[in-house]
């Protein structure tokens, strides 16, 4: 039973998600302006991972709940693709099951309730936006993810993580450096929102603002998928006590299962890492 088809199914989709979730959280920490490809990778990845995470975890509590059997695929096809439809039935899920930590439970706040809200945005519609917008099939600029990530999560962050203390000291840095070598360079570069940057003032000063959001958008993102990881190790370890046969799903999961300090200081959450 260990090693039958729908068991060796349930260890290769866990490491699916656990890897589009180590890249995405990886490639989010390092996305910048100069590689603005890394932002829609990372969005890409996230999205994916969570859904087939969230649908993991589905899995498993039936398993729980209906003595070892499998949910159907219809009944798997009623939770859908959008992770905000998803996060509602997790959270039914973990309310069922005792929480042994605070870390254990949902990291609620504006930023975490943004990035569900922008992670099933993009997975829906938004992903294609490029192409959409080249076509004419949609020209609202609002709906282009980069700016949706900085004008909602992004701003969310910095309000939050951005003291006027270090916002005044970038801006001293950025004017030192435009004192220095302004005059001898030239700036032809744009935000992720869209907006020019023509020297190097602007540049350096935008670039703080991104250092912060890469940290704490990365950190809360991860907060989020800690929480499923919980809920599946938790499930998991339930349902071994119940049969030996049942593999070991969570040890894929376990290298998002840290203290936040680990979450704010790591770059690299790839599983093998």
């Amino acid at each position: 039973m260990m090693f039958s088809p729908q068991n060796n199914a349930l260890l290769r989709e866990a490491g699916i998600a656990s890897e589009m979730l180590g890249e995405g959280l990886t490639t989010l920490r390092k996305a910048d302006m100069n590689r603005s490809g890394l932002y829609n990778k990372a969005f890409f990845s996230l999205s994916i991972g969570l859904e087939r995470l969230g649908k993991l975890i589905y899995i498993l509590d039936h398993l729980h709940t209906h003595a070892g059997q499998f949910p159907s695929n219809a009944d798997l096809k009623q939770l859908g693709h959008d992770i905000a439809v998803l996060f509602p039935h997790m959270m039914e899920i973990r309310q069922r099951h005792p929480i042994d930590r605070p870390e254990e439970a949902f990291p609620d706040s504006d930023i975490t309730r943004a990035i569900i809200t922008f992670l099933s945005k993009f997975g829906k519609s938004t992903r294609y936006y490029n192409l959409d917008h080249i076509t004419g099939k949609n020209t609202i600029h609002d709906d282009d993810p980069l700016n949706a990530w900085f004008s909602t999560v992004g701003n969310l962050v910095l309000a939050k993580h951005y003291s006027n203390r270090q916002k005044a000291k970038d801006q001293l840095v950025a004017a030192n450096r435009e004192a220095a070598i302004g005059d001898h360079c030239a700036v032809f570069l744009s935000t992720e929102q869209g907006r020019p940057l023509t020297n190097i003032y602007d540049m350096i000063a935008h670039a703080a603002k991104v250092a912060v959001i890469q940290k704490w958008g990365t950190f809360h993102t991860a907060t989020i998928v800690r929480f499923l990881c919980f809920i599946i190790d938790d499930l998991n370890v339930k349902i071994m006590s119940e049969s030996h046969d049942f593999p070991f799903i969570y040890e894929f999961f376990y290298p998002f299962i840290m203290d936040d300090a680990m979450l704010k200081s790591r770059k690299t959450f790839y599983p093998d890492a």
